[in-house]
């Protein structure tokens, strides 16, 4: 268990044997959640990371005769001839 549980089950029953006033126990609580709020809060990037679009990865209209990818395709498929 952690110390915040630990010690939140004593707060508690402190409050309903009536030896911790409500006003106290909510001021406890609220300076905890606080606490451990600045604690798990992420760090803010100092820019924010552009998104990518499609036309960032597409240099040229996808119909458009490109000789690298035509060299490309001939490596995988062969030059086409039947011998």
């Amino acid at each position: 268990m952690s110390d915040f549980h630990t010690e939140l089950m004593g707060k508690c029953y402190a409050l309903v044997d009536d030896k911790l006033d409500l006003s106290d126990f909510k001021l406890w609580f609220a300076a905890q959640m606080a606490a451990g709020a600045a604690k798990s809060a992420p760090s803010p990037d100092p820019q924010p990371t552009p998104s990518k679009r499609f036309t960032d990865y597409v240099s040229h209209a996808v119909d458009d005769y490109d000789p690298k990818m035509a060299e490309h395709h001939r490596k995988l498929m062969g030059s086409g001839d039947p011998e």
